[in-house]
C-alpha cells in the first residue's frame, strides 16, 4: 500500500460571501444598535415602541422599514432597540415605531425612509466589508465607556448576541 503525500501549499484565504458578510454585519450592527441605546451606568436600554426598560442584551435591533430592504438595513436612522414583544410579535408594534419616528426625525424625513425603502439594493462583498470595519471600529469606539469591555472576549472578538427577526 502506498503512502499518501501531502501538498504543503500554503491555505488561501477565501473571502466571505455576501451572505456570510451580511449575516456577521446583522450580529455587530445590532450590538451596536442597542448598545448605542443603552444607559452607560445601568447597561439598559429603552424599547422605543412600547417604553419597557431591558438590560441591553435582551432588546433587539428593530427595523422600522423591514431589514429585507437592503438599502435601509444598516441605516441607523431606521433601526432602534425594540422589545422582543414589539419587533416579533407585534411585528414591529409600527403604529408607535412612525410616532417614535416622527418624533425623533420629523414626518418629512419619514416620507423620505418610506421612498428609500422602495428602491432595491444589491450588495457587494467590499461594501459590507467596510461597513463590517466601521461598525467593529465603533462598538470599540463604545469601549471607552468600561461598562461595554464586558463584551469583548479575550481575542477581541464581539459576542454574539439575538438578533432582531425583522
Amino acid at each position: 500500500m502506498q503512502k499518501m503525500s501531502y501538498d504543503k501549499r500554503r491555505k488561501v484565504k477565501k473571502s466571505k460571501t455576501v451572505s456570510q458578510l451580511k449575516k456577521e454585519l446583522d450580529k455587530i450592527f445590532s450590538q451596536y444598535v442597542r448598545i448605542k441605546g443603552a444607559d452607560r451606568n445601568t447597561q439598559i436600554g429603552v424599547c422605543v415602541t412600547c417604553g419597557i426598560k431591558k438590560p441591553w442584551k435582551e432588546l433587539q435591533a428593530g427595523h422600522y422599514e423591514k431589514r429585507g430592504k437592503n438599502q435601509l438595513r444598516y441605516d441607523e436612522t431606521n433601526v432602534h432597540p425594540q422589545c422582543v414583544g414589539c419587533n416579533v410579535f407585534q411585528k414591529g408594534n409600527y403604529t408607535r415605531y412612525a410616532r417614535y419616528m416622527i418624533d425623533m426625525y420629523g414626518a418629512d424625513y419619514l416620507k423620505e425612509l418610506e421612498e428609500e425603502a422602495k428602491k432595491i439594493k444589491q450588495w457587494k462583498v467590499y461594501e459590507l466589508e467596510d461597513l463590517l470595519t466601521e461598525y467593529k471600529a465603533k462598538l470599540k469606539a463604545l469601549d471607552k465607556d468600561k461598562w461595554f469591555a464586558t463584551i469583548l472576549t479575550t481575542k477581541g472578538d464581539l459576542e454574539q448576541a439575538p438578533l432582531s427577526n425583522s
